[in-house]
């Protein structure tokens, strides 16, 4: 005996599975979603990021460029033609400028030193966004015989300034460096 088809099997979906399936890909369409809203935030924080280190770099080399007897003041300007005084004059332990926390670190909770130890650098972007940057500095000098400074260590750090939800959450750049002399 031959099966009989009716006519209700081989007529297609019907409109329930049709709801399904379409529940079924809005799911798995608002996950990719919320992937693609979480890449864009990150690639915002790494940008942040990048030029929080960029600008602490910029910074740490003028100062080791002055060398480890240095006094000079050093001029940087940034896009908003905002003029800033970088000091490299160093100190005993804890150094001079900016405070630190208890490894080493710039320390952002404390009061912004004064005597042109930090500055709030405005970066310009491409789009004609600026972003202010809270960059600090200390110098401590290590090695020193009377005048003469044969050690100096100096820690600069920068952070995004401002407290929105999308940078709360960055730690601060800090980066160090050490510039030393043969002694005669």
């Amino acid at each position: 005996m031959k099966p009989v088809i009716s006519k209700r099997n081989s007529a297609g979906m019907t409109l329930i599975e049709l709801l399904i399936a379409l529940g079924i890909a809005a799911v798995g369409l608002s996950a990719i979603m919320g992937l693609f809203i979480m890449a864009i935030g990150n690639n915002s924080r790494s940008k942040r990021d990048s030029t929080a280190t960029l600008l602490s770099q910029s910074v740490l080399e003028q100062i080791m460029l002055a060398g480890t007897n240095g006094t000079a003041t050093i001029a940087l300007t940034d896009c908003l033609s905002n003029n800033f005084t970088i000091n490299t004059v160093g100190g005993a332990s804890p150094g001079t400028g900016a405070a630190l926390t208890s490894s080493g670190d710039i320390d952002f909770s404390q009061a912004a030193p004064g005597s042109n130890y930090s500055m709030q650098y405005t970066v310009c972007r491409a789009n004609g966004q600026t972003a202010v940057y809270d960059v600090r500095w200390n110098v401590l000098d290590m090695d020193t015989s009377g005048p003469t400074v044969f050690t100096r260590q100096v820690r600069v750090a920068a952070k995004p300034k401002g407290t929105t939800a999308a940078n709360s959450f960055l730690l601060p750049i800090t980066l160090r460096g050490v510039a030393a002399v043969a002694e005669n």
